[in-house]
């Protein structure tokens, strides 16, 4: 693993975790899952991180919240958020909303690009090529040792 896919891993681990406590300060009921693994076969990108709030078919409270990352889909919170958004400002982060004319845009969820967080200013994304996506074990193994090392310098996360 390099550098780079290390502090990227850190900063998707801060995303989620400043947008877990927001929700639960705002008196949102959610579900963190940020125990859960990636879904490598989701969303690859080649730079940049993006926030993705999936609002579910079976409830108009739920939203399903996941970070697309360099590995696949991480879905890290389920939460009851009725017709909300999320602000374009979480604490020291900030989003941005992406639009139609976005190849990241979906027509059945917001999705945000995650311009700045904790002093980190990330590319724009973009996913990657069809031609080099990661393989769904070589993507769950970088996973699992970002985590690894992750968790040894911060187990109480």
């Amino acid at each position: 693993m390099t550098e780079s896919e290390y502090r990227t891993f850190v900063a998707t681990r801060y995303i989620a975790g400043s947008i877990v406590r927001h929700l639960s300060k705002n008196g949102h009921a959610l579900n963190d899952q940020r125990h859960f693994p990636i879904l490598p076969k989701c969303n690859q990108l080649r730079f940049g991180l993006c926030v993705c709030l999936d609002h579910c078919r079976t409830s108009i409270l739920s939203a399903r919240l996941s970070l697309w990352t360099p590995w696949g889909t991480w879905c890290f919170c389920d939460a009851h958020l009725g017709h909300h958004e999320l602000p374009l400002t979480i604490g020291d982060m900030k989003l941005m909303r992406v639009t139609e004319d976005s190849e990241l845009y979906l027509t059945d969820a917001k999705v945000y690009t995650v311009h700045e967080a904790a002093k980190w200013v990330f590319s724009k994304p973009k996913f990657r090529p069809e031609g080099r996506l990661l393989g769904e074990e070589a993507a769950l193994k970088k996973w699992e040792q970002l985590s690894a090392r992750y968790f040894e310098r911060h187990p109480q996360d």
